[in-house]
């Protein structure tokens, strides 16, 4: 998951939200004989969600355990 902030101060450009980026996960995550393989991702395929206030709010809500 990538997040992108995208904030304008401009009143009448409103626009303050996040783009969030999703992607399968391709290969997990390994380590053996003390090397670190990290986990790949399909970001060639990816899904680009738009966030605003409110859907953020939400998210932070599930993430304090409200």
């Amino acid at each position: 998951m990538k997040l992108e902030p995208r904030v304008n101060r401009v009143e009448a450009d409103r626009y303050n939200c996040f783009f969030m980026d999703m992607a399968l996960q391709k290969t997990a995550a390994l380590a053996q004989d003390g090397k670190r393989t990290h986990a790949s991702f399909d970001w060639e395929h990816k899904l680009t969600v738009k966030l605003g206030f409110m859907d953020i709010c939400a998210i932070l809500e599930v993430l304090e355990g409200r």
